[in-house]
This record gives C-alpha cells, structure tokens and sequence, in this order.
C-alpha cells in the first residue's frame, strides 16, 4: 500500500512522505504506530531467537528467558514486571503491556546487573541490553495518550520544538548503549 503512495521504505531510497490526495501542496508522514511496532519487534526476537546489530553484538530472546527463570528461582524481581505472561505470551500476543515490559530498560537493568555480577549466563547480555534501553527511549518518546499531555504517566505528543529534547538518543552512536 505505501509503495501505491508513492513512499519506499528501502533505507537506501527512504520516501516517508506522499502528497495529500485533496490537497497536492501538502505533504502526508508515514508514521507507524509505535505501540504495534513494539509488538512486531517482541514476537521477531522471540520467532526468530537472535537478531544480530552490527558494531553491537547479538540481541537473544534467551537472554529474556534466563532472566524470567532466574528471577523465579531466586524468588524475586530485579525491578522489572517480567512473568511467565511474558515469556508464553501466545494466547496473548496482542496486550501491548506485555512487550514493552519485556523491552525496557528495567529488563536491561537486570540483565546488565547478573552480567556484572560475573553470572556465566548473562556474560554476552550487552548488545540485548542495548537493544532493550533503545526501543524503551524509542517508545516512550513516540508513544503518547493526550494532544496535551499533562498528568502522571501521561506523554505529550511529539512536537517538533521538543524533537531534540525528547529524542536526544537518536544523536547517540548506535554502537553506545
């Protein structure tokens, strides 16, 4: 459908802009709905296990799944709400909860804690902790409840004033966590 736009996703070729069908002297964005996005990324990495960032290392779904069993075994949370929900979230795979819980910075926190602590399992978490703290910033600067934003846990909307303040991240080396 974007293709019959006019719009190319090709990162070599990126058109994310068509001209408005009523109105040609106005241009349409291409966004995507970042809520569905995360989902998409959530069931990719769980699908197909490993997905590699170049200049990074290798992001792993196990490294989700290790987390969630040693947090069982130990009988506590590393401050995150990682549960079972998480991990089999097949019957489930719609709830946008689930896979922002899974890629956030609290589940890099605690992957990067059991690294640290010297943990045999959790010795190549780093590029899956880099992974997790991206898609979180990426996610709470373009997720957004209200036109106007005001309250506990309420974002506003992106706005080109606030791009840089908000979106600092994007200027940081992908190969920085």
């Amino acid at each position: 459908m974007l293709q019959n736009l006019g719009c190319c996703l090709d990162p070599e070729k990126l058109v994310s802009v068509f001209p408005h069908p009523l109105c040609p002297d106005i241009q349409v964005a291409v966004i995507f709905d970042a809520c569905h996005m995360m989902k998409l990324v959530r069931n990719c990495l769980r699908e197909y296990q490993t997905i590699t960032i170049p200049g990074t290392g290798n992001v792993k779904w196990q490294h989700i799944q290790y987390l969630h069993e040693k947090q069982v075994s130990e009988g506590l949370r590393l401050g995150n709400k990682l549960s079972a929900a998480h991990i089999n979230f097949k019957t489930q795979k719609m709830k946008v909860k689930l896979a922002v819980q899974v890629l956030s910075s609290s589940c890099a926190s605690a992957l990067e804690y059991l690294r640290t602590c010297g943990l045999q399992q959790f010795a190549d978490t780093f590029a899956t902790e880099c992974f997790l703290r991206r898609l979180d910033q990426l996610f709470d600067c373009l997720n957004c409840r209200s036109l106007y934003g005001k309250g506990p846990g309420i974002s506003p909307p992106l706005l080109s004033r606030m791009l840089l303040d908000k979106c600092s991240f994007w200027q940081t080396p992908r190969t920085s966590c």
